[in-house]
């Protein structure tokens, strides 16, 4: 029985060990995520601005 325990204690300590590392790769991930996505919103903004200055040199044609 004693052995029973200590093996389930065993793999439930391996899944912590491994849910730990996931949530620290999560963490990576979103911070890359959210850093990839601000690079995106600048280049948005880029590409209007752009537009913008398109239109007003074609509009004085």
């Amino acid at each position: 029985m004693k052995f029973s325990v200590d093996l389930l204690g065993e793999s439930k300590m391996e899944k912590i060990e491994e849910l730990e590392r996931t949530n620290s790769e999560m963490e990576k991930c979103n911070h890359q995520l959210s850093k990839l996505n601000k690079k995106k919103e600048k280049l948005e903004r880029e590409i209007s601005d752009i537009d913008e200055a398109i239109s007003k040199l074609e509009g004085s044609k």
